[in-house]
């Protein structure tokens, strides 16, 4: 398992988006959000940033505590691609980890840890 760190501090309006440089290819299993020194609750958008977008997890008034988040998605049936509705899959990530903060409070800093297991 490889662990992915993205840090950033937000701007004095508490906003802020953090991308990792590299692409990452895996299943992501966890996420770990380290609230370093802020009393703001803020709002989290966590994304993969490739050729496509796509959406991992999005959290609102995230407390002011280190917290993990295990993201999941819906599987697709085979026989007309619908959701189940009761079974939950780890996500697969290809593309740029990203996160995008409002309501950061202001210069505050965050560390994200992303534990991607290889393909």
């Amino acid at each position: 398992m490889k662990t992915i760190e993205l840090t950033g501090t937000t701007s004095a309006g508490g906003t802020a988006t953090i991308t990792h440089t590299d692409f990452v290819y895996g299943t992501l299993e966890k996420i770990e959000v380290d609230y370093i020194d802020g009393t703001s609750s803020a709002d989290l958008a966590f994304t993969s940033e490739g050729v496509v977008s796509e959406s991992i997890l999005a959290v609102t008034d995230v407390g002011t505590a280190d917290i993990i988040y295990y993201p999941r998605g819906l599987g697709n049936k085979i026989a007309d691609a619908g959701a189940f509705t009761n079974c939950a899959i780890p996500l697969w990530i290809s593309g740029k980890p990203q996160v995008s903060i409002t309501s950061g409070g202001s210069a505050t800093s965050y560390r994200f840890l992303f534990y991607v297991t290889d393909e």
